[in-house]
């Protein structure tokens, strides 16, 4: 999984705020997003590298 500074360096053209806004949105949605949003029919398969 990138960390945030590797996200940041790695950003091409998108700026360093829009990173960090979609970092945020991410982590504060990561629960319900790993949970598959609590729909039966979604299989979340976690493929980030710890």
């Amino acid at each position: 999984m990138m960390d945030l500074d590797q996200k940041i360096r790695e950003r091409g053209w998108r700026s360093e705020q829009l990173v960090l806004k979609q970092h945020r949105l991410f982590r504060a949605g990561e629960k319900a997003i790993m949970a598959g949003d609590g729909h039966a029919y979604v299989t979340v398969q976690d493929r980030r590298q710890r």
